[in-house]
């Protein structure tokens, strides 16, 4: 129901969730819309720094999306050594 409201309104074009799997997407019925397959997604927007409320803050202008990649990265890498 909410693709036809959005397109009387004026939607031009629609992306389906990344939520939903398989089943989930066919009964949207998500042909006429875009779907995202591959690439990096925002995860949160926060109006806040979230370093500052995390570790402290540095009084330098960083990247904040390279430490979380590096951080995860990590992360991921002694999760797999494990097994």
């Amino acid at each position: 129901r909410s693709k036809e409201v959005l397109k009387s309104i004026g939607s031009v074009s629609l992306t389906a969730p990344v939520e939903l799997n398989y089943q989930e997407l066919r009964t949207l019925g998500c042909r006429d819309m875009e779907l995202t397959v591959y690439g990096h997604q925002t995860l949160m927007v926060s109006a806040q720094c979230i370093k500052r409320t995390l570790e402290g803050c540095t009084k330098r202008p960083e990247m904040l999306q390279q430490l979380i990649f590096t951080e995860l990265s990590m992360k991921q890498e002694t999760e797999l050594l494990k097994h």
